[in-house]
């Protein structure tokens, strides 16, 4: 059955492909793991738990799709069969789920992380700028460079 920590730390091990963390401006683990934590976009269905209004899971076996619960509370002590219809819900115990697109291939949004840690470094560099201030300055730009690179892709 796949889990939450599984996915994060796949996705911590992206994101310092992406972020650099260990160049300066550093950024340490526990503030990866805040990043991380603050892009969660799902969970993984477990039985007997409580969900709320809005929350969205995945199957614990992919089936391609995710599901977002449309009326909160505790799941089944069994998993639902999962419709695969677009817009179908199933009622699971008393949570309603509503199919609603393809999976995630990792419940962390990863670009996004990235370009959370980027700005942080940004603003790590920018309180150093009194010291330095060309060198900081550089390094500031080029991080909200590298933030900007990771923004949300726009469609003309």
């Amino acid at each position: 059955m796949p889990t939450v920590d599984d996915h994060k730390e796949a996705a911590k091990a992206e994101l310092r492909r992406y972020a650099q963390p260990d160049t300066e401006p550093k950024l340490d683990d526990p503030e990866l793991d805040a990043i991380l934590e603050s892009v969660q976009r799902a969970s993984f269905w477990a039985p007997t738990t409580a969900f709320i209004h809005g929350a969205v899971t995945l199957p614990t076996t992919k089936n391609g799709h995710r599901y977002v619960c449309e009326q909160g509370g505790i799941t089944a002590a069994t998993e639902p069969a999962w419709p695969i219809r677009n817009g179908a819900t199933v009622t699971d115990s008393a949570v309603v789920w509503r199919e609603a697109g393809t999976d995630f291939e990792n419940v962390f949004d990863v670009r996004e992380a990235a370009q959370q840690a980027w700005l942080m470094k940004a603003a790590k560099a920018s309180v150093l700028i009194d010291r330095d201030r060309q060198m900081y300055s550089q390094i500031t730009e080029h991080c909200r460079r590298m933030a900007e690179s990771f923004g949300p892709i726009k469609l003309a």
